[in-house]
């Protein structure tokens, strides 16, 4: 098993905005939740940091201050973008 502590990640609400020419982009809060993830892979032992193989499964806790209401299944997708590209594996293998 392999644990990181990640800060929250941003909602799938938010995760993309629309430019003024029409297209769409991923939020600078997502990069930097991204960029976050990379960085707690690195401190792993090099004995984690191996490809993973095979379907995945994952255990997400969330721990939020009591006065915000969150909806954890609008923070999972930016959550296995962001393993996924840390890990370098294909988020479709997430179960």
């Amino acid at each position: 098993m392999i644990r990181l502590t990640l800060p929250m990640s941003v909602s799938t609400n938010h995760l993309y905005a629309h430019s003024k020419a029409g297209g769409v982009y991923k939020v600078k809060a997502a990069k930097d939740f991204e960029l976050a993830t990379y960085a707690a892979y690195l401190q792993l032992p090099p004995s984690q940091r191996v490809p993973l193989r095979g379907l995945l499964a994952e255990v997400v806790v969330f721990r939020f201050s009591a006065r915000y209401r969150v909806d954890g299944s609008n923070r999972m997708k930016n959550l296995d973008d962001a393993l996924a590209k840390a890990f370098g594996f294909d988020d479709e293998r997430i179960i």
